[in-house]
């Protein structure tokens, strides 16, 4: 018997794992940026929000912030449909509610739409719409047949104050460190931290949202969430302050902060993120 997932009431956070099959190392740098790739597009289409990940060669982690379900009209839904599926599946599942519409089959339709919408803002829908994705995209690839993943997923719900976030957050990103593959957490091209400081939006704004959770703020710029996040990587993380003082200094950080360039790129910041002196950052994410 299935031990029953702990959920939160609402809004939650929670740091999700799940491996490959039998430890099979299959997914290599290619299919890394295809696993990348299809997690960011389902985060858009499910409305669950990635604060940080690590793609490993059998495994992931990811954190999680799993918001209240909001109303999503027919156009926004047919947006995150054109995400997940693309253009063509998109069409022709359009055209076939229209031809069901014109046959006077109208309830198929609407019953088609409240299932999409049922895996909309759910961890369980999440992780199943990600690794089914994923395993059809494999094994048509690969001429394999059945899941490539192991048992089902893990997940631990987390409390969203600064120590628990920021310390899940620093322990999924030395993944990699500890894994000998990279000595820097900012040379891994598969996480949170590699690919925000690479110029993914996706991955700044996850970060952002977690130091801004973790502190209680209502925004965090990225330089500064950066800023913290590297101190909680090295093993230090900041006592929250005062949310109001706290705001005001996020606002005064964030006026002063350079457009172009974060504030990280000084030599001790390049040293940290495995960055060299001369190297550019901000190019885009493969």
């Amino acid at each position: 018997m299935r031990t029953r997932r702990l959920l939160a009431q609402g809004e939650g956070y929670y740091h999700v794992i799940s491996r490959i099959t039998g430890q099979q190392f299959l997914v290599g740098d290619w299919e890394k940026d295809v696993l990348m790739r299809l997690m960011f597009n389902v985060t858009v289409f499910s409305g669950v929000e990635i604060l940080t990940f690590a793609l490993m060669d059998n495994h992931f982690h990811i954190l999680v912030k799993v918001p209240r379900a909001h109303e999503v009209d027919d156009a926004e839904l047919v947006e995150k449909m054109r995400v997940l599926y693309g253009d063509v599946k998109t069409d022709r599942l359009l055209s076939e509610w229209e031809a069901w519409d014109r046959r006077g089959l109208s309830f198929k339709v609407e019953d088609a739409k409240a299932a999409l919408r049922r895996r909309m803002f759910d961890l369980s829908q999440f992780c199943k719409t990600l690794k089914e994705t994923y395993s059809m995209s494999y094994n048509y690839r690969h001429a394999h047949v059945g899941t490539i993943w192991g048992s089902r997923f893990k997940s631990i719900l987390l409390s969203p104050d600064s120590k628990t976030l920021m310390t899940v957050g620093a322990y999924i990103e030395l993944n990699p460190v500890r894994a000998e593959i990279v000595e820097a957490p900012g040379e891994y091209r598969w996480s949170g931290c590699g690919t925000a400081i690479r110029g993914n939006m996706l991955s700044r704004k996850g970060l952002c949202m977690m130091v801004a959770a973790a502190y209680t703020q209502r925004e965090v710029p990225f330089a500064t969430a950066l800023s913290a996040y590297e101190s909680a990587i090295e093993g230090f993380i900041e006592e929250p302050k005062n949310e109001e003082a706290a705001h005001e200094g996020f606002a005064q950080e964030q006026k002063k902060a350079p457009q172009e360039r974060p504030e990280f790129l000084v030599e001790k910041g390049r040293k940290f993120w495995g960055l060299s002196p001369k190297k550019e950052i901000l190019g885009s994410v493969p």
